[in-house]
């Protein structure tokens, strides 16, 4: 559904001859979709790192044992563990960013190209800082799966929740 909006195997480095077609998409239909853009991008690996530092000084502050799992999965320990913790990462990539690794991805060269296409090059750019949202979803109880990942709704179709407070909890 909706394949003419999915731009896959790109990369930063591998944009530009997608740029029209990108950009074509964008203007008619309000979104393009680039699934796994960033994967082994060192603006967005950078991202990563500090969220997962983030994480690890949470889980120290909560008393909670280093793990060696995914993102989401420490993000979900930690939430099961010391919920109100979970929402100061929460509150570190939202309204605005405050991780330079976070306003550095979000300005990515490669994202400023995709700008330019879609409004021309003599057009002023600039990023609204109530766009930053970075939603964590803790587990409703301590068995399940949570996750971890950027979005700019306050209502989730994915999850069919509201969002309640800038606490990061549904």
């Amino acid at each position: 559904m909706h394949e003419h909006l999915h731009f896959r195997h790109l990369s930063p480095s591998s944009l530009a001859e997608a740029l029209p077609d990108i950009a074509q998409a964008f203007v008619t239909h309000g979104v393009a979709v680039l699934p796994g853009f960033f994967r082994n991008d060192p603006l967005y690996e950078a991202f990563v790192a500090d969220l997962r530092a983030v994480v690890r000084m949470l889980q120290g502050w909560a008393g909670i044992p280093a793990g060696d799992g995914t993102l989401a999965g420490e993000v979900t320990r930690l939430a099961a563990a010391h919920r109100p913790l979970a929402g100061k990462l929460y509150d570190l990539g939202t309204r605005p960013n405050k991780l330079v690794s976070g306003m550095m991805l979000k300005t990515h060269p490669a994202l400023v190209s995709v700008a330019r296409e879609v409004f021309g090059t003599g057009a002023v750019l600039a990023t609204p800082t109530l766009s930053d949202t970075l939603h964590v979803f803790p587990p409703p109880v301590p068995t399940a799966i949570g996750s971890i990942f950027p979005c700019t709704r306050t209502t989730h179709t994915c999850c069919s929740r509201r969002t309640k407070s800038p606490s990061g909890s549904h």
